[in-house]
């Protein structure tokens, strides 16, 4: 019966929001780089809960047009950057733990980043985004790679605040879209729309917080300024569209004809960690020894820094292809590598805090969705508890453990039923 309930309220839940996003956001009269990526995770949660399906086209696009769209970003973003590749190294390495550590150091790097070049901002958050969904994949193996173009997505366009869809989609993917593998034994659920139905409200209520100084302008660059660079932009969006699969699929082929035991492979989850170090790679070590031409020029070496010059579009082109094929095979044993508990009360910790600092201005902000958000909060714990609720005899830990699950699950329906106002007011 839970899971019947769990399913129609799910259900209504993705369709309310997806229309709120769609109303919502024509009412501003324009349309943001921000907007364009919310309406990319729209088209990825229809697709995620009908067929369990995520088009990669449409991510590799999202991502390289963004790359190039704020290539200035990409120069003024080095700290983080750094910090990426030194995860993205480990990875390689099949260090997960020690990726993991340094995803949590990155946090800071980003909010200073971002303080001191808000034009990073997006740059450093996506990055963020796209470590814990490397983690989420390769490292716990719970996300399917389809799922690691999703956050991120969600990242670049809602920075740090990005935390509260990704980790309370564990809570309404498991009360409103669990599903059930009979043949395997297995249980699953898409995060598509479990993480789209909490993200509306935010998408709709950030420039308001922004207005009303409850959040920094620079923490949401991409969300005010967009792209600088649209022609770059079409232009990585229309590569990574038609280019990056093709060759995603030249490297499938290649694997599959190399009979190797190890548990590092090529996928695509893989190539996008591997495109991001590449680009940033490519780009960064291209201006180095650019500089380093422009130095051997005004000292009278002309063919000297002719050489250099010709090595930095080298160092562009070629080594930024070598690195992406370096760095886009990952580690799977079957098993998670991390604390997956620690993980998640780590995730679910940052969620509730800044769920609590937001709520009460989406209090103000949609007065008339104050009663469906409560009911749908307290569905959600119910559904949750039902599906998730098997515990026997809890210790005090245990008991501090399943009251922190509980108020999360609360809380990501009460952001999911914020939605619920535009059928039952509106549409009345």
């Amino acid at each position: 019966m839970g899971k019947v309930l769990g399913d129609i309220l799910g259900f209504i839940l993705l369709a309310s929001a997806s229309w709120w996003f769609w109303v919502g956001t024509g009412y501003r009269g324009y349309i943001n780089f921000a907007i364009v990526i919310g309406y990319v995770l729209l088209l990825y949660a229809w697709t995620d809960y009908i067929q369990l399906i995520i088009h990669n086209p449409f991510g590799f696009a999202a991502m390289l047009g963004f790359f190039l769209g704020n290539i200035e970003g990409i120069f003024y973003a080095v700290p983080i950057e750094l910090v990426f590749l030194l995860f993205a190294s480990l990875m390689r390495l099949n260090r997960e733990k020690a990726a993991t550590l340094t995803f949590v150091a990155s946090l800071p790097v980003a909010l200073v980043n971002s303080y001191y070049y808000p034009i990073a901002s997006p740059m450093a958050w996506a990055l963020v985004g796209l470590m814990a969904a490397v983690i989420e994949h390769a490292a716990i193996e719970e996300m399917a790679e389809g799922d690691v173009f999703i956050i991120p997505l969600y990242f670049m366009a809602l920075g740090p605040i990005a935390f509260i869809p990704l980790a309370f989609q564990s809570f309404t993917g498991t009360g409103l879209y669990l599903r059930e593998d009979e043949d395997n034994h297995i249980e699953y659920y898409p995060v598509g729309p479990a993480m789209f139905v909490v993200s509306v409200p935010l998408f709709l209520m950030l420039g308001n917080l922004v207005e009303s100084q409850s959040l920094p302008e620079w923490l949401f660059y991409a969300h005010f300024h967009g792209i600088k660079h649209p022609t770059l932009g079409l232009i990585g969006a229309l590569a990574g569209s038609y280019l990056m699969p093709k060759v995603i699929y030249e490297m499938y082929q290649l694997e599959k004809d190399e009979k190797d035991s190890s548990t590092s492979r090529f996928t695509s989850a893989g190539a996008v960690m591997g495109l991001a170090v590449g680009v940033i790679a490519g780009l960064l070590s291209m201006v180095v020894l650019a500089l380093i031409g422009v130095y051997f020029q005004n000292h009278g070496y002309i063919y000297l820094a002719y050489l250099f010059v010709f090595m930095a579009f080298g160092a562009l082109f070629i080594g930024g292809f070598a690195v992406f094929f370096l760095f886009s095979e990952l580690h799977y044993e079957g098993k998670s590598s991390i604390n997956q508990a620690l993980w998640l009360w780590g995730l679910t910790l940052v969620a509730i805090l800044q769920s609590l600092f937001l709520l009460p201005a989406a209090w103000r902000a949609f007065p008339d969705g104050r009663a469906p958000a409560i009911l749908t909060g307290l569905a959600v714990v119910s559904l949750f508890y039902l599906q998730a609720g098997k515990w026997e005899n809890p210790t005090l830990i245990e008991w501090l453990w399943i009251a922190t699950l509980l108020v999360s699950a609360f809380l990501a329906g009460v952001w999911a039923g914020f939605s619920l106002w535009w059928i039952l007011y509106r549409a009345t």
